[in-house]
């Protein structure tokens, strides 16, 4: 004969769903304190950054309220003084970048060999290099062609003969007046202008 007991409980493996149950409390209370140190964390350099910010955004008033004291207290006078020093600091930085090395290969290509120059004078004035040039030539035809020929460069233009007149030893004396385009020079005038 069998004997079973059917008022007994069924048999559980208790120790296991314990220790299940206490790895997954674990688990949760370290997640849970990463999350709060995260969460602190993240609060400090927020309070970090909103000190920050309000420091900076009343410096940014301050001086603003400086700006606005130096703009009013200048006057028309001081701005038309302003403006004509900055005309003349972009004209002495025009005249500083004003490659001669260029300007001159330009001449010593062009110049035949019946011309000789004798003066060479660039004007550089608002972003505009006019060129008076002195040359003596055998003939006027050399001259003629010494003009045709810095025009024929593209870096002359408006080459003009003036003053031309015969010289000792049947040589011509005359004098050449145009202008010389220079791409650096027109730049900063071109800033001086829309400005």
């Amino acid at each position: 004969m069998l004997r079973i007991n059917l008022s007994t409980r069924p048999f559980y493996n208790e120790r296991a769903v314990h220790l299940a149950m206490l790895v997954v409390g674990l688990v949760g209370i370290i997640f849970l304190g990463s999350g709060t140190a995260r969460l602190l964390s993240l609060a400090k350099e927020n309070r970090t950054l909103s000190d920050t910010a309000t420091k900076n955004e009343t410096e940014a008033q301050s001086r603003t309220a400086e700006a606005e004291a130096v703009l009013s207290g200048t006057g028309e006078t001081d701005l038309s003084t302003l403006v004509t020093a900055a005309r003349q600091v972009n004209n002495l930085i025009a005249q500083r970048i004003f490659s001669w090395t260029a300007f001159l290969n330009s001449i010593e290509e062009t110049l035949p060999p019946s011309v000789r120059l004798e003066s060479l004078r660039p004007d550089i004035s608002a972003g505009v290099v006019s060129v008076t040039l002195g040359v003596v030539g055998r003939g006027t035809e050399g001259i003629d062609e010494f003009a045709e020929a810095l025009e024929g460069t593209g870096s002359f233009g408006e080459i003009l003969v003036r003053e031309q007149e015969l010289a000792e030893g049947r040589a011509y004396r005359a004098v050449l007046v145009g202008r010389y385009f220079n791409g650096a020079v027109s730049e900063i005038a071109g800033e001086e202008i829309s400005k």
